[in-house]
């Protein structure tokens, strides 16, 4: 191949460039609506956008070989685990690898569907994250240590707090009463804060604070946590959880423990809007 140094240069920073990306922004992913073929187009078209206008005089040969090696650097690093309607022990038992567990601290209570949950979120395989079970009358609750907010995202550590026991109203849906896959479902609801969290500068922790008395804001904050665990792979789990929510608390919609579960307005995705997400 005759390239030159520079074009080797630009090859090599695009091609990390976007794998580095794909794996840590937004997960990869072939759905119904857009297949493997139709994303390397569409990678190979973005390098080629970003390479022509950092130099106009670069060859179509070179912006050809450059867009298969961004492709192949991208779709290598984040290969992404089978999606599954049921998610089970044996399936989670054969895909998942203890690199996962780096710095992680689990509750052997629900080790196996925290491991099912880590599974779709690749890029916190460092991120230092204790799941701690207790007494809170929340039923579950991710949030970053205090010192977070002071530090840089790999040095950051977060808590995911598991209830044992709250008020009455609440039982049914502590994590021990829920359906396998619906417990993998709301897991990956938490964890999918902390990859938020984990993608934010400091300040925003301080616009969260006062994100908490914005209905509104709020309702989006919780709405776009649903959607990015569905994109992360485990929307059919979501589904189970959303739908065994409502059924066990006889309610439409969930607002969360702080109003009892009453909501007026989507908050959490319905079983309906989550059917509608999942393209996959």
């Amino acid at each position: 191949l005759h390239l030159s140094r520079r074009s080797w240069h630009i090859c090599r920073v695009f091609s990390l460039h976007f794998a580095w990306k794909t794996t840590l922004e937004t997960p990869f992913m072939v759905t119904k609506d857009y297949g493997q073929t139709d994303c390397i187009c569409l990678f190979w078209l973005r390098s080629f956008t970003i390479l022509y206008d950092f130099d106009k005089d670069i060859k179509m040969k070179n912006v050809t070989i450059i867009g298969f090696l961004t492709c192949f650097f991208a779709l290598k690093t984040t290969a992404q685990v089978p999606i599954q309607k049921v998610l089970t022990p044996a399936f989670i038992a054969t895909h998942f690898s203890d690199s996962l567990l780096v710095h992680k601290k689990i509750d052997s209570t629900f080790r196996k569907q925290i491991q099912g949950a880590l599974l779709f979120f690749p890029e916190l395989k460092k991120t230092k994250i204790t799941f701690k079970v207790k007494k809170t009358l929340v039923p579950l609750a991710a949030r970053p240590r205090i010192w977070a907010v002071f530090q840089k995202p790999i040095n950051r550590k977060y808590l995911i707090t598991i209830s044992s026991k709250t008020i009455g109203k609440l039982e049914p849906i502590l994590l021990k009463n829920l359906s396998f896959n619906a417990q993998i479902g709301v897991l990956g609801h938490e964890i999918s804060h902390i990859a938020d969290f984990n993608s934010r500068k400091s300040g925003y922790f301080i616009k969260l604070l006062f994100m908490q008395v914005n209905k509104k804001a709020m309702d989006m904050f919780e709405y776009n946590t649903d959607k990015r665990t569905i994109e992360h792979g485990l929307g059919y789990q979501l589904l189970s959880w959303s739908t065994e929510v409502r059924q066990n608390l006889k309610i439409k919609e969930w607002g969360g423990a702080g109003k009892n579960g009453f909501q007026e307005g989507e908050r959490y995705m319905s079983p309906k809007t989550i059917m509608e997400k999942i393209t996959y």
